[in-house]
């Protein structure tokens, strides 16, 4: 059975309508009583029924997030910042799954018919432009890790070529002067991006860019382990810059198989911070994709959108008609490209 407000009200010895507003955030409800009372709404597991309240009130203070693939770790990452960042200014994250090609967007639009919904996030498993006609005139949305085919609404990508870059001149700067890249499908946005990052690292640091360093593979580790040897074997570099973890962990083992030592003979160097990277031995320096800060963006960059005075921090917001909001993408540095690895935190990806 669920916890109600007028079951706090009884243990605190307030009326529901005290609880109801100490919940809420009224200034009406002096500090210690607030704080008294969200202490045993915590104890009693009190859930608010969001969506009763907006049946009652009128007032839709939930967002729904819809995506094409909710298995997705790159996906959930941003649901689960987006929903952190929503909940501590009291609002709702509605998570929901519209297929490949966001073709079930039917109950979201009914939803907001209704009056449920304040808005919508649109957040992609992988980056690609989307077709937005389909969102009514009107309807507050921001596109997080996408791109609206309009170009009309907020969105936030991660800075996928400032990440490539900042990959590449950690490699230039532990004396690696002939890296190669392993990259994805040549059509993919990321990829493009990342392409142009290696590029500008190598030119800035008096390094030609050559396109026989560079092969193009499918994401997984198969095709990171032939191009590495193939590169091994054809064009000898002394280091990979690999623009997934899986393929990276592919380049590994072409280089055992080929008794070349890592780093000291080859550096390599992976992009999104997957879990596997704490599983290889050594263990796999890559660059941060930022999931989890791209969903807190999008859910800030919504109420910036909703009300600029609602927002109570500082960082960037995304606006509609604007160049997209890019994310920073950090190196995390391991044992794969340095023999001198840096002594800090070394979080779990995504979270």
């Amino acid at each position: 059975m669920s916890v109600t407000i007028y079951d706090i009200g009884k243990r605190a010895g307030v009326s529901p309508s005290t609880v109801s507003r100490a919940l809420s955030g009224s200034s009406l409800v002096s500090g210690p009583t607030r704080k008294k009372i969200i202490k045993i709404a915590v104890e009693m597991g009190y859930q608010p029924n969001s969506l009763a309240r907006n049946l009652r009130t009128g007032k839709a203070n939930m967002l729904a997030f819809i995506t094409d693939n909710l298995a997705s770790p790159l996906v959930s990452a941003m649901a689960a910042g987006a929903e952190s960042w929503l909940r501590e200014r009291g609002w709702t994250l509605f998570l929901g799954q519209a297929g490949p090609n966001f073709g079930g967007v039917e109950p979201f639009l009914s939803l907001l018919k209704q009056g449920h919904l304040a808005g919508l996030l649109i957040a992609g498993g992988w980056i690609r432009i989307l077709d937005d006609s389909w969102i009514p005139a009107g309807v507050r949305s921001v596109y997080a890790h996408c791109l609206p085919a309009s170009g009309r609404y907020p969105t936030i990508l991660p800075d996928e070529r400032g990440g490539a870059y900042a990959a590449t001149v950690h490699l230039v700067g532990q004396g690696y002067r002939r890296i190669a890249m392993i990259n994805g499908p040549y059509t993919w946005h990321a990829c493009q991006a990342r392409l142009q990052g290696f590029k500008e690292a190598l030119i800035d640091n008096g390094i030609p860019y050559t396109h026989e360093l560079v092969r193009y593979g499918d994401w997984k580790p198969d095709s990171g382990y032939r191009h590495a040897r193939e590169l091994l074997s054809q064009v000898h570099p002394n280091a990979i810059f690999v623009a997934n973890d899986f393929m990276a962990v592919g380049a590994l083992q072409a280089a055992h198989e080929e008794s070349v030592t890592v780093p000291d003979e080859l550096g390599i160097i992976g992009f999104d911070n997957r879990e596997v990277t704490h599983i290889t031995r050594p263990r796999l320096s890559s660059v941060q994709l930022p999931m989890y800060e791209i969903g807190q963006a999008a859910a800030r960059s919504f109420l910036y959108l909703i009300d600029p005075d609602s927002v109570d921090d500082t960082a960037p917001v995304a606006v509609a008609g604007a160049e997209p909001l890019l994310i920073p993408c950090r190196p995390v540095i391991r044992a794969t490209s340095t023999t001198v690895v840096p002594v800090e935190r070394d979080e779990f990806p995504f979270y």
